[in-house]
C-alpha cells in the first residue's frame, strides 16, 4: 500500500506519539505508528478530485478541532 501525501500541516510525532495536532497528515512510514496508538484513530482517505471527499472534508476539520484530545484525526491524500 503506498500513501502519496503533500503535507500541509506540520506533523508532530515524538517517540510514536502524535503531538496536539488537530489533522495529522501521514506518510506510508508514520501511519502504522499512528493507527497503533491506544487513542482511537480516524483516517480519512482523501482525493481531491472526488465530490463526497471534498463535502465531507469540512466535517472532518470540524470534528477533529472538537475531539483532538481524545481521539487521532489523520488524513491521507491519494
Amino acid at each position: 500500500m503506498c500513501f502519496k501525501l503533500e503535507k500541509t500541516l506540520s506533523l508532530s510525532i515524538q517517540n510514536n506519539k502524535v503531538m496536539a495536532q488537530p489533522i495529522v497528515y501521514a506518510t506510508d512510514s508514520t501511519l502504522m505508528g499512528i493507527v497503533k496508538q491506544k487513542e482511537p484513530t480516524l483516517v480519512m482517505v482523501f482525493l481531491p478530485t472526488c465530490p463526497h471527499c471534498r463535502a465531507i472534508e469540512p466535517y472532518f476539520r470540524e470534528y477533529s478541532k472538537q475531539y483532538e484530545d481524545s481521539v487521532n484525526f489523520v488524513m491521507e491524500i491519494s
